[in-house]
């Protein structure tokens, strides 16, 4: 039986399977729900769901059949969770030999949860038992826990979404009766069936969630390469009921529920192409973010109405980027440097060609000395630059414009003579500006339309140019659903090239949803200045994955660091004005203080393995920052606050800065100027230690190895001043057993999952509210840098779907 049959042969009745259970056809008859008890009148046009016992008082080692009924409506699709006591009831299954309507979450056992997941296409619906499920009785008085927990519903005629119902409470159902042939098969089993099916059916492999397959259509879960059919509904159902995970696991890779399952809602008139500014899949129909992506009973509901006839507008519509014009694109070279504006489209590759010496030249666009009109690269979504060798710098009196959509980013990378991507194949991107910054001469040029020059200026690392002025609210541009890949150069170990580097950029850029991965040295790394980023991934690179320095006032929510062994080092390096112990003054003003709000920093699997310089965190410098609801595992060191730095000429100040923050006062220390550093609200798991003990800083040690100077009453004799602060009530710093893996979904992943796992303490803690500024999320009141995983649905993670792999 072909693929495409079987899928005419249910139309009038789609499948549906249980956890672990062999795909059957629905009955041809409904069973009907008789209720013992009436239930309370529903008002008009209203959902009620109530739970039915086939017995209440049925012995031990007895069975008993438990339905989720819904009335008031005709229903196509029902998710929700059936809570029960696990130490007087035992989960066993479905009959097999029934009507096979819903799908039923992995079984712990000692959980007391079930997420289930009914659906049913037909004119006339779910029947009211839209779910009958069978326990073993452990315990006398097993209904007194029994409940549902309602998610949604939808209705397959007119697309009518419930988001509430009227709950009506347990009780005996008439004609119900447990079955003795009930079983929970395992879910290798049903995979192996499944896969097997598909197998024959021709399906096509894929690298991961979002992956650029061409003619791949909405609603293609399964990546089959054929319009929505009931294996699709399969593989969206069974991610909606926690059987598969999104975006990771053994079945990855035969499975897109990311990008091509998410078709609700249709967010018309488009499809997430170019110019569509809110593309389907986003819950709330706004633009203004992709985090409330969700897979739920009403993806898979649109897509069983598409495979059943009951044509939808998104399910059966190419994915924007799977297009055939996309593929086998010509190449465009490009000449440096770029002195008037122009606009790189989707329909080529452009190559920047190799420049006679990659260390020393790069391509320019603009100019940096703040004269002529302004140079605009504007970059369409979708569109792949390469650099051979060379480095792009966006000039101070410049601006890029490269805005990626969720299922079609910008993607910059090497090519040409470096086709095969390599860390360190291209120098990065680097965006000049005109933002304030601490280090330098006062020699800024005056920029027509605002007050003055002379503000200070300095050039950048790898003759990335001149950058620094006197104005905050620079305009740089946008980067946005951008990734940056293989790039870095090292000229020595303070002079480097990184992934993405902002120098002296202003608050007007605007950097959204940006991936940084593989890189040489820093993914990204703010030279002063005062722009804000969201949204930024930084994988595997080979330095920091965020690093400020010179005078950094901006702000940063929503990051994520993962590391790699030997290689890679700090999840956050901070700094002041330069380099801690070089001589430079860390009382240099405007003083580096950024607010960051919700980072995941997960380090490696080993992280005995990995090099010194691997600390979740290092501030020093004497920095100032605000940090709040982080995540730091699996690091040689969770956290580690460094010595001030001392100026040229004055004598050493033997606490650090470590010290001012543990009470300093009581050695006459202040604190640090009108700035601040606070570092709260954060879970440690999986390092080596949670606190630098500073054993190697010369300005904290005697030469037997021991303190020399008490801090504000914390003994420096050989003790762990970090591990004190973290220990310190108020800062909410809480150290938790187990590593990264016991935390999160699958954070060491080829695609990973950095969602914070139904099982651990973590989640469902409240954390710190972020700023009510405009820029920052109030609502991710979590630590990490998503919400934490939910069972029954949960949401989609921001970076999953553009970013790589893809």
């Amino acid at each position: 039986m072909t693929q495409y049959h079987f899928r005419l042969a249910i139309r009038p009745v789609l499948v549906a399977a249980l956890a672990g259970a062999t795909v059957l056809t629905a009955a041809c008859s409904d069973p009907d729900a008789n209720l013992a008890t009436a239930p309370a009148a529903l008002p008009a046009k209203s959902l009620g769901v109530s739970l039915q016992v086939s017995s209440l008082d049925a012995p031990v080692g007895q069975r008993v059949a438990v339905a989720v009924v819904a009335q008031g409506a005709v229903l196509g699709g029902l998710q929700g969770r059936l809570n029960y006591d696990a130490s007087a009831l035992r989960y066993v299954g479905q009959d097999p030999s029934g009507q096979i309507v819903s799908m039923v979450s992995d079984v712990k056992q000692t959980a007391g949860h079930l997420t289930v997941v009914s659906m049913d296409v037909r004119a006339k619906g779910l029947p009211e038992r839209t779910a009958v499920l069978n326990f073993e009785v452990l315990a006398p008085n097993y209904g007194a826990k029994l409940g549902y927990q309602f998610a949604k519903a939808g209705n397959p005629a007119n697309d009518v979404q419930y988001r509430r119902a009227q709950w009506q409470g347990v009780v005996v159902g008439t004609q119900l009766a447990a079955s003795e042939t009930a079983k929970i098969m395992t879910d290798a089993e049903i995979a192996r069936t499944v896969d097997a099916t598909l197998a024959a059916a021709g399906k096509k492999p894929m690298a991961v969630p979002g992956a650029l397959i061409q003619g791949t259509q909405y609603g293609d879960c399964n990546l089959d390469g054929g319009a929505p059919d009931v294996f699709d509904v399969l593989c969206t159902q069974r991610v909606a009921a926690d059987l598969d995970q999104m975006i990771s696991g053994t079945n990855v890779t035969v499975r897109d529920a990311v990008i091509a399952a998410n078709v609700f809602p249709a967010n018309l008139p488009g499809a997430g192409e170019i110019g569509d500014a809110v593309p389907p899949g986003l819950e709330s129909g706004t633009a203004s973010k992709i985090d409330d992506r969700v897979l739920d009973v009403f993806d898979a509901l649109d897509i069983a109405n598409d495979a059943a006839g009951n044509n939808r507008t998104i399910p059966g519509t190419v994915i924007p980027g799977r297009e055939a014009s996309q593929f086998g694109r010509p190449v465009v070279s490009v000449s440096c440097p770029i002195s008037s504006s122009v606009t790189w489209t989707r329909g080529n590759i452009y190559r920047i060609q190799k420049p006679a010496n990659p260390l020393t030249q790069v391509c320019n666009v603009g100019d940096n000395n703040g004269s002529g009109p302004t140079t605009v690269l504007t970059i369409e979504a979708g569109t792949r630059i390469e650099a051979d060798s060379n480095t792009i710098v966006i000039g101070r009196n410049a601006q890029i414009q490269a805005i990626g959509t969720l299922s079609d980013p910008i993607v910059f990378t090497c090519g040409g003579s470096q086709a095969t991507p390599t860390t360190g194949c291209w120098g990065g991107l680097y965006i000049d500006g005109n933002a304030p910054i601490n280090n330098g001469t006062l020699t800024s040029p005056a920029i027509t339309g605002r007050q003055g020059g002379g503000a200070k200026e300095a050039i950048g690392e790898g003759n990335s140019g001149s950058y620094g002025g006197d104005n905050p609210n620079d305009n740089s541009g946008t980067l946005r659903f951008v990734v940056i890949e293989y790039s870095g150069t090292r000229f020595s170990a303070t002079n480097e090239r990184n992934t993405l580097t902002l120098q002296g950029v202003g608050a007007g850029t605007s950097i959204d949803y940006v991936m940084l991965d593989n890189g040489l040295d820093d993914g990204i790394e703010w030279f002063g200045g005062t722009v804000n980023v969201r949204h930024a991934f930084v994988n595997a690179t080979q330095d920091d994955g965020f690093d400020w320095v010179g005078g950094w006032r901006g702000k940063l929510q929503f990051g994520i660091v993962r590391g790699c062994t030997p290689l890679c080092d700090r999840g956050i390096e901070a700094d002041n004005f330069g380099i801690d112990g070089l001589g430079q003054d860390p009382e240099s003003s405007p003083r580096s203080s950024p607010t960051v709000y919700n980072v995941t920093l997960v380090g490696d699997v080993t992280p005995s393995l990995m090099g010194q310089n691997n600390q979740a965190i290092e501030v020093r410098q004497n920095t100032a920052a605000m940090i709040r609801n982080f995540l730091a595992f699996n690091w040689k060191a969770g956290l580690d606050i460094d010595s001030t730095g001392i100026p040229s000429g004055q004598p050493a100040e033997p606490t650090g800065l470590i010290c001012k923050l543990l009470g300093g006062a009581g050695n006459g220390q202040s604190p640090i100027g009108n700035d601040s550093l606070s570092i709260r609200n954060g879970y440690f798991a999986g390092n080596v230690a949670d606190g630098d003990a500073d054993v190697n800083d010369p300005r904290n040690l005697a030469g037997s190895g021991a303190f020399l100077y008490n801090c504000g009453g914390y003994g420096h004799n050989g003790s762990d001043l970090e591990a004190q602060y973290i220990a310190v009530a108020s800062n909410f710093l809480t150290p938790v057993a187990g590593t990264a893996t016991t935390h999160l979904v699958d954070p060491f992943g080829a695609v990973p999952d950095f969602r914070v796992k139904p099982s651990s303490p973590i989640n469902g803690v409240v954390c710190a509210t972020p700023p009510s500024d405009g820029f920052f999320d109030v609502t991710a009141t979590y630590c990490g840098a998503m919400p934490y995983q939910t069972s029954g649905g949960g949401g989609i993670p921001w970076y999953s779907g553009w970013t790589k792999p893809r």
